[in-house]
């Protein structure tokens, strides 16, 4: 009676009536569980064999002997749970790092919006805060302005001079609002223009918003100057970040 370890398949040709083709491979499955992949030389298993353990979650490794795979087991179950353990910290901080941020960000949302409630604060801001930068860099009317720029001079050979001014990303309204979720300073800027230009090497992006009760109402309304009245005065902002050139997307000589 053959032993439990005995080769029950074996694919190459073996056993077709067949002359198997050369230096290819010997894959068996034994009924304990364990698969294994041996090189072979015209259905002649040579070589080491390497394979895995479905039942105990191991490696194997061994070699192929008068017809039996002769395995042993390699544990990883250690170095499993030390990779687990390793993600779910790594988890667990980028959690937090992300409701850190938030929060941040809504704090820097709140203290622009009391600022235009009241009519306090700069009137003309200018903003290269990453944290609230990096909200805007992937905004559908940003990437609606950098595809235009690169559309706009991809048959040129150095973008240097090159520019696009005031992109509008369109009417925010009720639908942009929706689209903009939680995302605070997204919320706070509603609609927006896009201003590019480059010196070859950087694209160089300040996008500009205006503050003001015609916004918030969505263009219905009306509008003033802190100067005329404080509280609810338009207030104006420009935030401004730095992008290296994407050089595939346009003709390089």
């Amino acid at each position: 009676m053959p032993r439990q370890s005995k080769e029950k398949k074996v694919i190459n040709g073996v056993g077709t009536g067949r002359r198997p083709a050369p230096a290819r491979a010997t894959i068996g499955f034994n009924s304990s569980g364990q698969l294994s992949v041996t090189p072979n030389y015209y259905g002649k298993p040579l070589g080491p064999s390497g394979g895995i353990d479905f039942k105990n979650n191991q490696l194997t490794y061994g070699n192929y002997q008068n017809g039996f795979f002769n395995m042993q087991s390699v544990s990883f179950n250690g170095e499993l749970q030390k990779a687990v353990t390793i993600a779910e910290l790594n988890a667990y901080k980028e959690y937090w790092s992300n409701i850190t941020n938030w929060t941040v960000k809504v704090d820097i949302a709140k203290e622009m919006t009391l600022d235009w409630i009241k009519g306090s604060g700069n009137v003309v801001r200018t903003i290269d805060n990453d944290r609230v930068t990096d909200e805007l860099k992937d905004a559908p009317g940003v990437n609606k302005a950098r595809d235009f720029f690169y559309n706009k001079y991809k048959e040129v050979e150095n973008l240097k001079g090159a520019s696009v001014t005031n992109y509008s990303s369109g009417f925010f309204g009720p639908k942009g609002a929706y689209d903009a979720g939680l995302n605070p300073i997204r919320q706070f800027i509603g609609g927006y223009s896009v201003n590019i230009n480059s010196d070859g090497e950087y694209l160089y992006f300040s996008v500009y918003n205006r503050t003001s009760f015609k916004s918030l109402l969505f263009d219905i309304g009306p509008q003033w100057e802190r100067t005329s009245f404080g509280p609810m005065g338009n207030m104006y902002q420009y935030y401004k970040w730095t992008e290296q050139v994407e050089k595939y997307r346009y003709k390089i000589k």
